[in-house]
């Protein structure tokens, strides 16, 4: 709902907001403007009576009427000399009257233009409707925000996804709390405008009268004028000469007081309604007179709503243009006897979904494909449903499949297709993949019996899919292959510096591969900004297919580091495992941020990995330069072939880059696994978790699943859970 709201009302008033915000920026220069003109000065340290005293003994025949005073130290005096109207500007410091000096015509056009549009009452009706329609967008898309990064607590995470999203997602972070502020009371100024609230204005303050005629006083010798600090001040009225019953009427920032004209005494307070003081309030928050400082942060806030509203048509469009599309050889609905449904937000999942409806194509089925919120009521000749689910955020349902359930209960439950489902999503954001499980339980519920057990997509995995695609092909007895990846981004050529081979004697060479800057046609003399813990996508020669790995070093060493296992027909592990020194490699970074080091403070960090997981953990523990307390947990096969970085490990404790190693080897005498070791450990860990210690875990998914099992005891001895550490930042994991 939020996110349908947020683009209707966005696409619908994009121009309305985009004109009233470049017209509210440059009002918002205005606070500032008027603190560099002549006459702002400063008002400390000056009472009402020194203001008069100042005024009438510095300008002779002087009659006051009145004095306002505005917020930048503007005090302008009113009334009378040498028998004509005057309107002057006092300087406090010399005593002398110069002319008022008009708003300048641009801010007064502008202002003009601001409040109507220069259309009147239709004018003025445009702009409130623009205010509320400002207001709602702010508020969906708090909502919308929320929910896209995975909750309030990942709220500050890294931005992931295409450029307009980014810088969707980056302004709304830095703007959306002075949009809020400054469309709120704008909303507010508005209804009053329209006469929809009160301003609190509608009624004058009761005068009284002076209490008997006695003999003129001058006004600055009052004692109630004496004591009246001028900046609390906004108006001073003076009463009318010869008429004894008048007063002093002073309106301060919160009330209207009245003097005596003859003893200075005073003779009522009368507070602003509450109706006023919420008007005065935003009428401040809105047009920030007198605060240079927040008209400057509203100003630039205000200025973000047109790169708001480019940003969001260009993934509206984005959204437009990338639905199902033109699909080759899409049977009908009516013949199909495999029906392939999508749920995807951004578009991403449509690419995997073509590809498996290509291949099942290719090979003799007749395949039907659309969105899961297009679903049809029944499929005659259905006999098998293949339902691709992205993940939005923090569990939420795509735009195009948010009405599965019901689309789900239409189906025809007199024909129960047997099914399978794929998730695709992020492993950074707590619920991964949480729509998938959802499409998964409800098809079982249904009735309907799986094909295959649900499977799931990380980061748009390549490998994943393809593994998948394998086990379907089995299943539905139909010999095809998936080998899709989604468009190739920017690469770069690195070539091969250095390579250390290791387990070659146990017939499963893994090799530590660092790559480095060449010179040259389609050379790379840099190194690309990266992190250990980053991934790195590769692209075997002759293979459009690119395969990811871990990335164990960060750009600062100017290198480019990886561990790879040779897996048997492994076409991107064989590929590099045979490189010689000097050949090039293409690939990107992908960043990866929520599995970066901590880098906030010295507490405790647990590394835990298994074969190639060591690789993002050697890059981090060579760049622990704060020499933040590491143990790191590893385990493989046999130290005497297979012992990664066994040279430098040593050399990492001896630095204190590493504080404890924990190994363990499964063929040798007395070995064991990595969890093993952790079990063994259980103790340090309970206090490490105490003491606000992060846990980070990279390897193969049955490695980290054993792993996680023991740290599930230990969590909840240290009174936690891993679910509240991943919720916290505190436990992070990159599978495979």
């Amino acid at each position: 709902m939020w996110r349908n709201l947020h683009s209707i009302f966005g696409l619908a008033a994009a121009v309305l907001l985009t004109v009233l915000s470049v017209s509210g920026a440059v009002l918002a220069t205005l606070p500032l403007a008027d603190t560099l003109r002549p006459e702002a000065q400063t008002l400390a340290g000056y009472s009402v009576a020194d203001a008069i005293e100042i005024a009438l003994l510095h300008n002779k025949k002087l009659e006051i009427e009145r004095i306002k005073v505005a917020p930048s130290g503007a005090v302008l005096i009113s009334g009378r000399q040498y028998g004509r109207g005057i309107k002057s500007n006092l300087n406090l410091q010399t005593g002398k009257l110069a002319k008022e000096e008009k708003l300048h015509p641009i801010y007064a056009i502008m202002r003009d233009f601001h409040r109507s549009l220069l259309l009147g009452f239709v004018g003025r009706s445009a702009v409130f409707a623009g205010a509320v329609i400002m207001c709602i967008l702010c508020l969906s898309g708090i909502f919308v925000l929320v929910r896209r990064m995975g909750g309030w607590r990942l709220l500050f995470s890294p931005i992931k996804g295409r450029w307009p999203e980014r810088l969707h997602v980056l302004f709304s972070r830095l703007f959306i709390l002075p949009l809020v502020i400054t469309s709120v009371s704008g909303a507010y100024l508005g209804a009053v405008t329209m006469g929809f609230v009160p301003s609190g204005n509608e009624v004058p303050p009761a005068y009284p009268e002076s209490l008997q005629e006695l003999d003129p006083v001058l006004p600055y010798e009052l004692d109630g004028l004496k004591q009246l600090a001028l900046n609390d001040v906004r108006e001073i009225i003076f009463p009318i000469p010869e008429d004894w019953f008048d007063v002093f009427a002073v309106k301060t920032h919160d009330s209207n007081l009245f003097f005596d004209q003859f003893t200075g005494e005073l003779l009522s307070s009368q507070p602003y309604s509450f109706a006023q003081r919420i008007f005065d309030l935003f009428t401040l928050l809105h047009t920030a007179e007198g605060l240079a400082p927040w008209g400057i942060v509203a100003g630039i806030a205000v200025v973000s709503v047109p790169a708001f509203a480019l940003t969001g048509f260009v993934i509206w469009l984005n959204r437009m243009r990338s639905g199902m599309g033109r699909i080759r050889n899409n049977s009908a609905a009516k013949d199909a006897e495999i029906v392939i449904l999508v749920g995807s937000e951004n578009g991403s999942t449509w690419g995997f979904g073509k590809a498996l409806h290509a291949a099942l194509a290719a090979a003799g089925a007749i395949v039907h494909i659309r969105a899961i919120n297009d679903m049809r009521a029944a499929y005659p000749n259905g006999r098998h449903l293949i339902v691709l689910a992205a993940t939005y955020g923090d569990g939420e349902a795509p735009q195009n499949a948010n009405r599965f359930v019901k689309r789900l209960r239409d189906l025809n439950a007199h024909h129960l297709m047997r099914f399978c489902v794929l998730g695709f999503g992020d492993k950074s954001f707590p619920r991964y993949c949480a729509f998938a499980q959802e499409v998964d339980q409800a098809l079982r519920a249904s009735g309907r019996n799986p094909i295959l057990e649900l499977a799931d997509v990380d980061r748009k995995s390549a490998q994943s899919f393809s593994r998948w695609g394998h086990e379907l092909a089995e299943a539905l007895n139909l010999d095809f292959e998936l080998d899709y990846s989604p468009p190739k981004p920017r690469t770069y050529q690195l070539a091969l510096q250095n390579k250390e081979v290791f387990g070659a004697q146990l017939q499963a060479p893994t090799a530590v591969l660092r790559f480095c800057p060449i010179a040259g046609e389609n050379g790379c003399d840099f190194v690309p900004t990266h992190n250990a813990g980053d991934l790195v996508s590769i692209y075997p020669k002759g293979d459009a297919r690119a395969r990811m790995y871990s990335v164990g070093s960060c750009a600062r060493e100017k290198c480019l580091e990886i561990c790879v296992a040779r897996q048997d027909g492994g076409v991107c592990s064989t590929y590099l495992n045979n490189l010689a020194l000097g050949e090039r490699i293409e690939f990107h970074i992908e960043q990866n941020a929520d599995f970066h080091m901590p880098t906030k403070g010295r507490k405790p960090v647990i590394m835990i990995g298994a074969g190639t997981g060591i690789a993002p953990f050697a890059g981090m523990i060579r760049n622990n330069m704060k020499h933040v307390p590491v143990d790191l947990y590893w385990g493989n096969r046999d130290p005497s072939v297979d012992h990664l970085y066994g040279t430098q490990i040593p050399k990492w404790l001896a630095g204190k880059f590493l504080k404890n190693f924990y190994p363990a080897f499964s063929r040798v005498e007395g070995g064991g696994y990595v969890q093993d070791r952790v079990r063994e450990q259980a103790h340090n860990i309970v206090h490490q978790i105490r003491s606000g210690a992060t846990i980070m875990v990279c390897g193969g998914a049955k490695m980290a699943q054993g792993v996680r099992h023991e740290l599930e005891i230990i969590a909840v001895e240290a009174g936690s859970s891993i679910a509240e550490l991943k919720r916290s930042g505190r436990y992070r994991e990159d599978t495979y």
